[in-house]
């Protein structure tokens, strides 16, 4: 590893200030949008990472993203199979919630990451 390349990017990801500047999202209105390959992953551009939110006011990624074991997902798998209503509605609240991110360019903009929901498979499969 070359910790001086580390020590630069974290830097320029410091000096950047919001991670929301670079996101894009829809704006009323007709836009075009081109979907780009992921450059490290030419054949399929969509991103889907795993979050849990709301843990204690924040936002965390889950381990599932990368295939690896979770252990607040399996706690809340656990918490769902008890037949207790209470315990159902916590252990769902807990689940990992699936975003999908897409880079795109935006016609006038710079390079942003589009975010969807759950629903982009549902609107692939109808395109």
């Amino acid at each position: 590893m070359d910790i001086s390349k580390i020590k630069a990017r974290l830097n320029q990801l410091q000096s950047t200030g919001s991670t929301a500047q670079h996101l894009w999202k829809p704006e009323s209105g007709k836009t075009q949008v081109r979907i780009v390959p992921y450059k490290f992953n030419k054949d399929n551009p969509f991103i889907e990472l795993y979050f849990h939110y709301g843990m204690g006011n924040k936002t965390y990624m889950s381990p599932v993203s990368f295939g690896r074991p979770d252990p607040i997902d399996e706690f809340s798998r656990k918490l769902k199979s008890t037949g207790v209503k209470d315990d159902w509605i916590y252990g769902k609240r807990m689940e990992p919630k699936m975003r999908t991110f897409v880079p795109v360019v935006v016609r006038g903009k710079e390079k942003k990451v589009l975010n969807f929901g759950d629903l982009v498979k549902q609107f692939i499969k109808n395109c």
